[in-house]
């Protein structure tokens, strides 16, 4: 078996991957320029050392002759032991686990998140040069870059089978969920920087942990660290799910009135607040709004306390950049840990894990959150879970990212699990006819 095994794209494309530190989706992409992911939406090709050729590194160049290929070294141990679409030489194919003797190309079916020290390798000094002439803030510094000419060489070419193969797999489901999951682990980048800054060591390391946090939990959590007590949890957690939606709706850079009117909208229509709390959430508003037309002056808060997310919120709006909210002093303005948490967070969301600059993304905390989001993204998929060893069950579930969630497992017996709400609840369903039952049969979650 191989030791590492490589991923061929483009020099542009490299940079998402480098400042994500995944190799994604097609659907993960932005801007997106063609490389072998576009051959079979939803799976990432892997290739055997010796194996890119002038017909690979065509596709990659395809769109521009400028986009010259790269090859990112893939550690073996990263990419996992499960049987996976494979092509051998002579155009068979067949499932085999990646870096087995004998196959040249494996079709992944999951993204993989890289450790840190990843090597990437360039056909020439010249185009390494190239590649560095233009720093990136939020591409972290780790990478080791190299000239390997002969990564480039193929021992035994399969280039022209491999793009026909790859064309006529099954398209994996397009991961639309993708750009929360890159969203969601921004916002606990920057929820752990609001900690470790307030010298929360403990709070930080659980923000920013491989398991990450549900968007359920955030206000608990929040309210947890920051010694919060006496709020209406229900009504800050139905306040919080109105921002992340209201986020959600637009891409990077929104602008905070736009954002606040979509809040105003979400956070109206969820289930009703008592009197009070809807008196709150109206004046705050109509407040907001006035503030951000510059028809007002914030001066700062004229009460301790008060609630969480509209606090927390505000602060997002009037610092919608993750540099701007991060320097700021909460504290002169009459905010608490809390209330600054949330709006962390909140910029984090709005920006997403790859978008923010790497002052604020420690290598450690990085890697580890590149490992929620790929781990996620397994969740979201559809993918069938294993038989329960109880005869009165059939599997015919799948497991799909809901942000709601807080966290998965696998149980003993090689079942995943969701826990939500503390509780380990097996994702299995009483058995159907033999004939009636898919391991795909089931739609994602709404």
């Amino acid at each position: 078996m191989s030791d590492a095994l490589l991923y061929l794209t483009n020099r542009f494309n490299l940079l998402e991957v480098m400042s994500a530190r995944l190799i994604e989706p097609r659907s993960a992409y932005g801007k997106y320029y063609a490389d072998l992911l576009a051959l079979s939406d939803g799976r990432i090709p892997i290739l055997a050392p010796g194996t890119v050729d002038d017909v690979l590194t065509g596709v990659i160049s395809s769109e521009s002759t400028s986009a010259f290929p790269a090859i990112i070294e893939v550690p073996l141990e990263i990419v996992g032991k499960e049987k996976v679409p494979a092509l051998y030489v002579g155009g068979r194919a067949a499932s085999s686990v990646p870096g087995s003797r004998g196959p040249r190309v494996w079709a992944l079916e999951r993204p993989i998140a890289l450790p840190s020290a990843t090597t990437v390798f360039f056909r020439s000094q010249r185009e390494l040069e190239e590649h560095r002439a233009r720093p990136y803030e939020n591409v972290p510094a780790d990478w080791i870059l190299e000239v390997r000419p002969r990564a480039f060489t193929a021992r035994a070419s399969v280039g022209t089978a491999a793009v026909k193969w790859l064309a006529g797999l099954p398209a994996r489901d397009p991961a639309s969920q993708w750009p929360r999951l890159g969203r969601h682990a921004g916002g606990l980048m920057m929820l752990a920087l609001a900690f470790e800054r307030a010298g929360r060591a403990d709070a930080a390391a659980g923000a920013g942990s491989e398991a990450g946090i549900g968007l359920s939990e955030i206000v608990a959590f929040v309210l947890e660290h920051a010694e919060r007590g006496g709020e209406n949890r229900s009504f800050e957690e139905s306040l919080f799910a109105s921002a992340i939606s209201a986020i959600d709706a637009f891409p990077e850079d929104a602008a905070p009135g736009d954002i606040l009117d979509q809040f105003a909208e979400r956070a109206r229509t969820a289930a009703p607040p008592a009197q009070q709390g809807a008196a709150l959430l109206s004046r705050s508003i109509q407040y907001y709004r006035e503030v951000l037309a510059n028809d007002k002056e914030f001066t700062g808060f004229t009460s301790p306390g008060g609630s969480l997310v509209l606090r927390g919120l505000l602060l997002f709006l009037l610092r919608p950049s993750a540099g701007r909210l991060a320097a700021y002093d909460y504290g002169a303005v009459g905010a608490d840990l809390g209330a600054y948490a949330i709006g962390m967070f909140c910029v984090g969301y709005a920006a997403g894990r790859k978008r923010l600059k790497t002052d604020f993304r420690p290598v450690d905390r990085d890697v580890r959150l590149a490992k929620f989001e790929a781990d996620s993204y397994a969740l979201h998929t559809r993918r069938p879970v294993a038989k329960p060893r109880t005869k009165s069950h059939k599997v015919s579930t799948v497991i799909v990212y809901d942000p709601r969630l807080a966290s998965s497992q696998v149980l003993p017996d090689g079942n995943v699990a969701l826990k939500i709400a503390g509780r380990v609840v097996p994702t299995y369903e009483p058995a159907r006819d033999e004939s009636e039952v898919s391991l795909f049969d089931k739609e994602p979650a709404p």
